[in-house]
């Protein structure tokens, strides 16, 4: 579900450690649009409007900001579950989700940090084929390597269903 190696091709690595989630409205507006928007353009425009703090990075309550500055609709749900991007990625949407980075990236969380919402990425897909259940296929800013498949270890991630706390879906067709 979805179109992985269509959205793979957005995918860059973010230039600082602190700009995943203007860098993943990035991928979704330059996917939605056709038009090749720069990590540093958006990050000028965020930090014009207070949306992004360097050092501190962009609130999840932000993410999906710079998607509505640029006449994207957008939609934010908290609390989402993982039918909220089958819907999604179905109707053709594009869409974010605020995660807990230990869970893609296999580390420990800081004492006292478990399950929150660190890290943002783009939902690109779910694959319905592996043996242990579906795997949700991420864009992710944070990773070190160029896409070159949907395996673990690259800038698209397969996970299980991510415990997250917020999905901001864009594009002409949501409805919740």
């Amino acid at each position: 579900m979805g179109d992985p190696a269509r959205s793979e091709g957005w995918w860059h690595q973010q230039a600082r450690p602190d700009t995943c989630g203007i860098v993943t409205q990035e991928f979704v507006l330059d996917e939605l649009t056709g038009v090749d928007h720069t990590e540093a353009e958006l990050t000028e425009v965020a930090m014009r409007n207070g949306w992004y703090q360097p050092g501190g990075g962009t609130p999840m309550t932000d993410v999906g900001n710079l998607l509505q500055a640029y006449g994207m609709p957008v939609d934010r749900t908290y609390g989402a579950t993982f039918g909220d991007p089958e819907a999604a990625l179905c109707r053709g949407d594009a869409m974010t989700a605020g995660v807990d980075s230990s869970d893609i990236w296999h580390t420990d969380d800081p004492a006292g940090q478990e399950n929150i919402a660190d890290h943002a990425v783009e939902v690109i897909g779910i694959d319905y084929s592996t043996p242990d259940g579906p795997e949700v296929v991420l864009n992710d800013p944070g990773a070190r390597t160029a896409p070159a498949s949907t395996s673990p270890g690259q800038s698209s991630r397969r996970c299980g269903p991510p415990r997250t706390t917020t999905w901001v879906v864009a594009g002409d067709h949501f409805s919740w």
